[in-house]
């Protein structure tokens, strides 16, 4: 298991992570790219969408198959919105909001035990970030799919927030108790001899001291005052009215996901039929063309294999080779020299440029790895090519740049401070003259009748 972690948020929630996650054996890096797992927790949803989502965000940074952990009370929506988008992306998101269950402490975060995580997303992914909710937190508790744990955290917090029902109207009562402290001080003999009803008012009394005594509790839990534990009630009745009904919207979106997923595979199914059956009249085509240039014993095939699902279908392709006749066609990254590579690099182009619509080729140095009536080939391929589309060439061999519509001359030139690069464009002499220079290094007679000669030979 790759034990590299990135996390992105809250750097006193980051504190608690780095020192929980390094005494686990944990590395924190600050590339995501080169993380397994990508921690969040952000205090805005703005933030957290943006943390995710923006042009430099963690779905376009991580690589794929790392697990996305956000530890952010967020909403169902976007858990669902971030594990569609995972799928997509090749990546595994968990949804696993904390929760507190003693904000009393001095340091509600510094006690493990005292955090729990709600975990929702897909079996799979759950059980890989597993390792790591373990060592933060000292329950961790399964929802089920993806947005179940933000609907599991919107309930605890209701239930929370009825549990405070009661210690709000008791400090109504208990401010309305003090303004009339001073006329139940003028009464209080007159109470005191009342026998009759002097139970029930002992009674409400404490009933009274009991409510004010779970009121202040409150206040100090939450660390608010009477008013504002009164706007936070509101609040959580609010999220509880907009997340009623969801159950009906997740089995709806549970059944659409599926029924999506079925024709997206076989979407990739029918891509890969017809991508294998266009590999055959390609490998042809690109054959013909290597034989043309010098590599009369060519096999090339497209070894088209199944692999997971992605945005280009679901086939891993490879290119296969073999130069020489009676060889078994190996990967070409492996086996093609330097002149082969060249060679299968413009005959792939040539093909290519007979569908589509490029409208300049480049070809650096296509010339590396041949010489002779194999560079002269690739010239007059190239000179093939150039008659659809605009073919830049930088080429060092002479075969190659009398072919050529337009020569330009690229040279450096030195002064006392600094280099410069010049461009040149040579007029017919000029051309002969450095095709002479690129073949025997000097202007000799017969270089320069030899290059006169090939360029009287263009290709028509």
């Amino acid at each position: 298991m790759d034990k590299r972690y990135a996390f992105i948020g809250n750097e006193a929630v980051g504190d608690v992570v780095r020192e929980r996650l390094d005494a686990a054996g944990w590395t924190r890096t600050a590339d995501v790219a080169s993380a397994g797992m990508v921690v969040t927790y952000c205090t805005s949803q703005t933030a957290l969408e943006d943390a995710y989502f923006d042009e430099n965000g963690i779905v376009q940074a991580a690589s794929p198959n790392t697990v996305l952990i956000d530890l952010s009370a967020s909403t169902p929506s976007f858990a669902r919105e971030l594990n569609a988008v995972a799928i997509v992306s090749d990546l595994a998101a968990v949804e696993a909001p904390l929760v507190v269950a003693d904000p009393m402490l001095s340091d509600a975060l510094s006690d493990r035990d005292n955090l729990m995580c709600l975990v929702g997303g897909e079996e799979d992914d759950v059980e890989a970030a597993r390792p790591v909710l373990d060592a933060l937190v000292g329950t961790v508790q399964e929802t089920g799919g993806s947005g179940s744990a933000q609907l599991a955290r919107a309930a605890y917090t209701l239930q929370t927030s009825a549990q405070i029902m009661s210690a709000i109207e008791a400090d109504a009562l208990y401010r309305r108790l003090e303004e009339l402290l001073p006329e139940l001080e003028d009464i209080s003999s007159e109470a005191a001899s009342m026998a009759f009803g002097a139970d029930d008012n002992e009674e409400r009394e404490a009933d009274l001291e009991d409510r004010v005594s779970a009121m202040k509790h409150a206040c100090r839990k939450y660390n608010m005052d009477s008013d504002q534990l009164v706007d936070y009630l509101g609040e959580c009745r609010q999220e509880l009215s907009q997340l009623s009904g969801l159950d009906g919207e997740i089995e709806r979106l549970s059944e659409e996901k599926h029924e999506l997923a079925g024709q997206v595979k076989r979407m990739a199914e029918d891509i890969s039929a017809k991508r294998r059956e266009a590999s055959e009249k390609l490998s042809a085509e690109i054959c013909e063309v290597l034989r043309f240039l010098n590599m009369p014993n060519v096999t090339l095939t497209f070894d088209v294999r199944p692999d997971k699902i992605t945005i280009n279908g679901m086939d891993e392709v490879e290119i296969l080779i073999s130069a020489n006749a009676g060889e078994e066609p190996k990967p070409l990254n492996k086996t093609a020299s330097g002149g082969e590579l060249s060679r299968v690099m413009l005959a792939v182009k040539s093909v290519m440029a007979e569908g589509d619509d490029i409208p300049t080729m480049i070809f650096d140095e296509v010339d590396a790895g041949i010489s002779g009536r194999t560079a002269a080939k690739v010239g007059i391929k190239l000179a093939e090519t150039a008659r659809k589309r605009q073919v830049l060439c930088i080429t060092h061999l002479a075969q190659i740049a009398a072919l050529a519509q337009t020569h330009m001359l690229i040279e450096k030139q030195t002064d006392d401070k600094r280099t410069y690069t010049r461009i040149v464009p040579l007029d017919h002499e000029g051309r002969k003259q450095e095709l002479a220079r690129i073949m025997d290094g000097g202007l000799t007679e017969s270089g320069l009748k030899a290059a006169e000669e090939m360029l009287s030979r263009q290709v028509e």
